[in-house]
């Protein structure tokens, strides 16, 4: 007796306090152009949850989710698919792949600045028209068109970990990126969640020689230590500042600081506590915050650089992949911090319920039956 075998699905969003409804996708649809993932797990990004509460604007309805992972089902026949090192992939290959698809021929494109495509496809940030083959990763079958970044995982790496490549980490090594040499250098991190810490292990990983974390809460910098920080200072501190130039340089301040948290006070701590030439990467402010006042007379002559930084592009995809492959075989008990709870697709608001109240580790929609 043949059994009868639910189609697969996906957690359609309509809006902030408006329930989720679930679709079944159509496996039969014959789109040449695209590549279909069978998908394996998505972990909740900040900016979902931001999305979810209200606090950013998204077109709904929507397959929100973009840390995802799976496995190739289905390969287009009128592009190859390749990785992002020019190699072919596979059927049933397992895959990460970046948060936007870009053309490769635009301005931005041809000035290394892909996620700003003038074509972009971003992943779990469209409207989901019916019929059509989700783009978000709390779906249980994902499209990929051509133009998206896609990096090999091995079978070994856990999907709670792996999952990060696809923006945190991508994010984070994108900002080192755009820093610089790390090597002996004094960094500051502004922020101690998940890109935070991340960051801290980095940096460590890449030669700094201290790695300050500037945090509120408590239990994040704890947190920070085993992530590679030599430093976890609270910014309500008296005399931040002055604290953070005197651990680096002896008093001259630190070579870089990168911004994670959004926080406006961070900003401004980061200009006063970089020395003379050092640098400033934001990536934190991803929604709308106060206005500050710059005295760019002090950007002159202390011969600052402030750069901003959203998404990143596919060679910090192939870095974060190689970073978190190799940390997994190092210190997987460290990463293990990360893991949140793990939920079905069928319970996804209780999954967003439980990340807004356990911020710093990421949830994680499981696909897997």
């Amino acid at each position: 007796m043949q059994q009868n075998v639910d189609p697969p699905k996906a957690a359609l969003f309509h809006g902030t306090d408006l329930p989720w409804s679930f679709v079944a996708i159509d496996e039969t649809l014959k789109n040449d152009d695209c590549a279909v993932i069978k998908a394996e797990a998505c972990t909740l990004c900040s900016s979902d949850i931001h999305t979810v509460m209200g606090r950013r604007v998204s077109p709904t309805p929507s397959v929100l989710g973009h840390e995802a992972i799976g496995r190739v089902i289905k390969l287009p026949s009128e592009w190859t698919l390749i990785d992002v090192q020019g190699k072919p992939i596979e059927i049933g290959q397992r895959l990460v792949w970046g948060v936007a698809a870009s053309c490769g021929e635009c301005l931005f494109c041809q000035n290394a600045i892909t996620q700003k495509c003038t074509k972009l496809v971003k992943y779990g940030h469209n409207v989901h028209q019916i019929g059509q083959t989700p783009r978000g990763g709390f779906s249980e079958r994902i499209e990929i068109v051509r133009g998206t970044p896609v990096v090999g995982l091995s079978k070994e790496i856990p999907a709670a970990m792996a999952c990060l490549a696809a923006c945190a980490g991508s994010t984070v090594a994108a900002v080192l990126r755009m820093a610089g040499d790390m090597r002996q250098k004094h960094v500051l991190v502004y922020g101690g969640g998940v890109l935070g810490v991340i960051a801290c292990r980095m940096s460590k990983s890449l030669g700094a020689e201290n790695v300050i974390c500037i945090e509120p809460d408590q239990i994040r910098r704890q947190r920070a230590i085993p992530f590679g920080a030599t430093h976890a200072i609270d910014p309500k501190s008296d005399d931040l500042n002055q604290i953070l130039k005197s651990l680096a340089h002896n008093g001259f301040g630190a070579d870089y600081a990168f911004e994670f948290s959004g926080a406006t006070s961070a900003f401004e701590s980061a200009i006063n506590s970089v020395r003379t030439g050092g640098k400033i990467v934001l990536a934190g402010a991803v929604f709308p915050a106060a206005a500050i006042a710059i005295e760019p007379e002090q950007i002159v002559r202390r011969m600052l650089t402030i750069q901003g930084l959203h998404n990143y592009s596919a060679i910090d995809l192939q870095s974060a992949v190689a970073f978190l492959e190799a940390e997994f075989r190092e210190s997987p008990e460290v990463w293990e911090m990360l893991a949140g709870e793990s939920f079905p697709i069928d319970e996804i608001q209780l999954a967003f319920d439980w990340a807004a109240a356990n911020s710093g580790v990421r949830a994680i929609i499981s696909m897997q039956k």
